[in-house]
């Protein structure tokens, strides 16, 4: 017998059998190599249990060290669990990457030739990078997913990254939010470029929104003076005792105090007047608003079109904010309009949006303090991303995950 840690406890005893070889008939003991590394004081499976864990959902090192002394009854510290998983990360993920992409081959899961493409700003020890991704708009697969610093990335890097990562791809259209350089670097790769119509919405939405709440505490305020106003004509009502007829003129002090009453009533009306021009205001915005996004809802581009020319003949009777969106989406009104023509398209950039919140949400934008620790979350992410959107599993996803 030796002492010999198979679950983390070290003071735990393990028995090793002597046996007879049956080809060599000789006398051998029985290895426990195969569920340990050598010098290593705990088994693989706990050792690997932080890697698992992490192909779940973000943990910290100090989390992972807690569950797994917990469930395994064991002593192993977070940072065993940091140095296990640097050395072991890229070999399992390798392996559960071929494992995936075989499966992917054998379905016959291949690009659509329509693709989503988005970045996401994210911080390294306070340091900008952008990440920069391609996803295919139907299959969900993942084309490319890459870090840049804030300081390379130019208009020639998303020309040379969507180049070389759609050289031999089928390509017919590509979908993106508003920036001004995509429309002719997707024009050079010869594909249609659509607009994505939820950010230009929200183009639209953001000074819009400001402008409406500011209506609408203007509205608030109003209804507060009205309030204290009559609060105060009820005080002055009560100061005196009514009387019946008109106040005699010698009576200077109920006359002046009638007289306030009369400017307070006359102040609620004027307030009232205001609110109600005010609401009529709200009204026609969100009617204004409801009619431009039923442009992109429209059954045919004819439609869309016709539409669009409607509203935007009539912006100099629109408020100020939606007539400078209007004349700005005039420019683009070609390109803002393919997913109606082509139903392949889709209408909005939602496919890379929700990969970015899947896989890397605001929260945890800044909390990196290596570009190696962001880079391997994020290859963990895209292994969970693969495993249950693109191969539509359930299951948990490890080593040994078949398909």
């Amino acid at each position: 017998m030796v002492n010999l840690n198979v679950t983390g406890i070290k003071k735990r005893i393990v028995k090793l059998q002597n046996y007879i070889h049956k080809k060599c008939n000789v006398l051998k003991k029985s290895s426990l190599a195969k569920y340990r590394d050598k010098h290593c004081c705990y088994t693989r499976q706990v050792r690997d249990g932080g890697t698992n864990s992490a192909l779940i959902s973000y943990r910290s090192y100090e989390s992972k060290s807690e569950e797994l002394n917990h469930y395994y009854k064991t002593n192993i510290s977070p940072s065993t669990i940091y140095y296990s998983e640097i050395t072991s990360f890229w070999k399992y993920y390798d392996k559960l990457m071929k494992i995936q992409q075989d499966e992917i081959k054998k379905r016959g899961i291949k690009p659509s030739g329509h693709f989503s493409y988005d970045e996401q700003y994210v911080f390294v020890n306070k340091i900008l990078y952008l990440r920069m991704t391609l996803i295919d708009v139907h299959t969900k697969l993942i084309i490319a997913d890459t870090l840049v610093n804030e300081e390379e990335f130019t208009e020639t890097t998303i020309k040379k990254f969507m180049e070389s990562n759609l050289k031999d791809k089928p390509l017919k259209s590509i979908t993106t939010d508003g920036r001004n350089t995509y429309n002719t670097i997707i024009k050079a790769l010869k594909a249609v470029h659509h607009r994505c119509f939820f950010h230009l919405m929200q183009n639209l939405m953001t000074p819009l929104q400001k402008h409406i709440n500011k209506l609408n505490r203007k509205i608030k305020t109003n209804k507060n003076k009205i309030k204290e106003n009559k609060d105060k004509i009820t005080q002055r009502k009560n100061k005196y005792p009514p009387t019946k007829g008109r106040i005699p003129h010698s009576d200077t002090k109920r006359i002046k105090n009638k007289n306030k009453i009369d400017e307070l009533e006359q102040k609620n009306k004027d307030l009232r007047k205001e609110n109600k021009k005010i609401k009529k205001e709200l009204k026609t915005i969100d009617k204004d608003k409801k009619r431009i996004q039923k442009i992109f809802k429209s059954q045919k581009q004819k439609q869309a079109y016709r539409r669009f020319h409607t509203i935007y003949n009539q912006r100099n009777q629109l408020e100020p904010i939606i007539k400078k969106f209007l004349e700005k989406m005039n420019k683009n009104i070609d390109i803002l309009l393919n997913h109606i023509q082509n139903k392949k398209i889709p209408a909005t950039n939602n496919v890379v949006e929700n990969y970015y919140r899947t896989t890397l949400p605001r929260k945890h934008k800044r909390i990196y303090r290596t570009l190696k620790g962001l880079q391997k979350r994020i290859k963990q992410e895209q292994l969970r991303w693969t495993h249950r959107i693109v191969l539509k599993q359930n299951t948990n996803i490890n080593k040994n995950t078949q398909y």
